[in-house]
């Protein structure tokens, strides 16, 4: 099978698991109090539970099956503009915007993207878990 491949495959599986999530109501009730539930029933509490904690894992998988199918909205090296804020392409980022980073990982030397945000700590702009990366000329991209 190929990445490609897979990716379909989760794309397909993404379809059925939103509408299961949809018909839970789980995104409005994330206790599972729309359902049905006997809730003197110590059965259906352990059910509850354990669904609950299912559905959370499904919705936060399904999240990041759309955001990888997401299309690049821009993509370049960052620069800082006279604002002080950086952008690339026209596109300036503000803090807690999302953001994907091609960076030389430090144990096999090769490059990766990484998905993270930006942030402001009072001082200057970084990428939230990379601090230490100088932003200036850094190669990047957003997706829709």
């Amino acid at each position: 099978m190929t990445l490609n491949e897979l990716m379909k495959e989760l794309g397909n599986v993404y379809w059925r698991l939103e509408e299961i999530i949809k018909k839970s109501e789980f995104e409005l009730y994330d206790d599972l109090s729309a359902l049905e539930i006997d809730w003197n029933d110590p059965e259906e509490l352990f059910l509850v539970d354990e669904l609950r904690a299912i559905l959370k894992k499904i919705n936060d998988v399904n999240k990041t099956v759309q955001y990888l199918n997401a299309q690049i909205k821009v993509s370049g090296r960052l620069h800082r503009n006279s604002y002080g804020r950086f952008e690339v392409n026209g596109y300036e980022f503000h803090c807690g915007d999302g953001i994907e980073a091609l960076m030389v990982d430090p144990y096999d030397g090769e490059s990766r993207w990484v998905a993270s945000r930006i942030e402001h700590d009072m001082n200057d702009f970084y990428i939230v878990g990379y601090k230490d990366v100088k932003l200036e000329d850094l190669y990047v991209r957003v997706r829709n």
